[in-house]
């Protein structure tokens, strides 16, 4: 079927395009490329002729905002709905709506902020669907790392030479449509168009989702809190996010991996009781004997409370998976600055354990670790939270300080705060082990590893519709903290 556009710069003015090629989920980059192809376009000339007035007129180059995917913004409505007889635009923003509604606010679901969020920056594609030169807006949804057709694992990047192409339409990532700059040939192109007719999600976790609200009506979604937060730190990246859909569902149908606060849980550690409690140990935290630095406010309150935490967590540490390695986390904080030590002659225990506390604690001195021999507190206090990651996610907790503090839901923000601290505390461990297993073997010590955001658990936490209803969470560990220290040895031959 041809069309005619008196702005074709062209000596018939005909454009080759059936409304056929068009497949069911398909997104704006496959239509649109397969345009492309069918009539040897580029995405410029794209733009110049079905673009909007300000596009067509603009002199200069065209900003990846107008070259979204997501939005379309740069197309003009009618001229593109008038080529491909099918309204892309409107179509592409109703998906993409179903999508994301059960995780948003309506209010949000037309803000940039989604797609950053929830919505691949990145081309993210099925490596069999797109021979076929088909591509599923489902696939640039975080939470699909499948496709739902062939349970293959979506890719991000060029297999030939590993590029990150940007969900945007631009001719500088591609030698022609459907070809990598490098000359990789993500599709099969001869004379005819290949169409896909076996993308089937009857069944499926995504069929589940884009009817979500016929499957669990009245189910706040939006409202729960994911560990995915986390993006809003810097260091964050897609590759970081690891919830699929069926975490989702398992945590909505409260199946595995659930725990909970009690109902009407108490406010068992209110400031007045800390007060109370611990007078006389808090007369000797410097930092609290000013009268401007008391415990006033649910934020200092959370901050010293997770410092609690990680003490807690240091002391299982010790009494378990680090129980025969005291002498050499003795021996390594007291001797490493006056000895010459080898990677073999220092166990990996050790190392992990005072890495961990060092950082995440802000000591200045390795030795006040193990407080060589000093009380616990005449050593500097970390007045803060004891994370090196995470704080994007922390803040956003935090912003929520207010109305938990008027509501008198005390005890339920430092259950989630601690829950949600804890993981990060925990998965900074695990990393420590790992990088001082590979300083042993002569690896090298990988700081870049430890700062990442590697073997951090999933966690989807629920808060209660009403006031004194409980909190629910989603927990599921990535890897076990044993199997990880099983692989570590010490060289004074310790248990391990």
């Amino acid at each position: 079927m041809r069309f005619l556009f008196p702005n074709r710069q062209s000596k018939n003015n005909s454009y080759t395009w059936k409304k056929e090629w068009i497949e069911q989920f398909e997104s704006p980059w496959s239509i649109l490329k397969k345009f492309q192809v069918t009539n040897c376009l580029s995405a410029n000339e794209l733009y110049s002729t079905f673009g909007t007035e300000k596009v067509r007129t603009m002199k200069g180059n065209i900003g990846n905002y107008l070259r979204s995917l997501y939005t379309l913004e740069g197309f003009d409505v009618q001229l593109i709905e008038d080529a491909l007889q099918f309204s892309l635009i409107q179509e592409n923003a109703t998906f993409r709506k179903k999508i994301l509604e059960p995780l948003v606010d309506n209010d949000m679901l037309s803000g940039e902020y989604l797609n950053l969020h929830y919505m691949s920056d990145y081309l993210t594609y099925c490596p069999l669907c797109i021979t076929y030169t088909y591509h599923s807006l489902l696939h640039q949804f975080h939470f699909i790392q499948k496709c739902p057709t062939h349970s293959l694992l979506l890719q991000n990047s060029c297999p030939k030479c590993n590029q990150k192409i940007p969900y945007v339409l631009d001719d500088q990532f591609y030698k022609s449509p459907f070809v990598c700059k490098c000359g990789y040939k993500f599709a099969k192109i001869d004379r005819r168009i290949n169409t896909f007719k076996s993308f089937n999600l009857k069944g499926s976790y995504e069929y589940k989702w884009l009817n979500i609200n016929n499957i669990k009506p009245n189910h706040c979604i939006n409202s729960n809190i994911f560990f995915e937060s986390l993006r809003e730190g810097n260091a964050y990246t897609e590759d970081d996010f690891k919830f699929e859909l069926s975490d989702i569902f398992v945590f909505l149908y409260k199946q595995n991996h659930i725990l909970t606060t009690k109902k009407n849980i108490a406010q068992t550690r209110s400031i007045s009781q800390i007060r109370a409690k611990r007078a006389n140990k808090l007369k000797r935290y410097y930092n609290f004997k000013r009268g401007d630095y008391q415990l006033k406010h649910l934020e200092i309150e959370s901050k010293y409370l997770c410092n609690k935490l990680f003490n807690s967590i240091a002391r299982h540490l010790r009494k378990t998976i680090l129980k025969n390695h005291i002498g050499c986390i003795k021996h390594f904080t007291r001797c490493a600055e006056k000895e010459t030590l080898t990677n073999k002659d220092v166990c990996p225990f050790a190392i992990a354990y005072t890495v961990w506390r060092t950082r995440l604690q802000r000591f200045n001195k390795v030795d006040y670790v193990d407080n060589y021999g000093m009380p616990p507190f005449g050593r500097e206090y970390f007045n803060g939270y004891p994370i090196y990651r995470g704080y994007g996610l922390i803040s956003n907790l935090l912003g929520q300080v207010e109305s938990e503090d008027k509501a008198g839901r005390r005890a339920l923000f430092h259950w989630k705060m601690n829950r949600f601290v804890g993981e990060l505390i925990l998965a900074d461990f695990k990393r420590c082990v790992i990088a001082a297993k590979d300083f042993a073997n002569n690896n090298g010590f990988d700081w870049g590893y430890i700062n990442s955001f590697e073997h951090l658990s999933k966690v989807i936490i629920e808060p209660p519709v009403k006031p004194n209803n409980k909190y629910y969470l989603y927990l599921k560990i990535s890897s076990s903290i044993y199997l990880i220290s099983n692989e570590l040895h010490c060289p004074k031959n310790s248990k391990k």
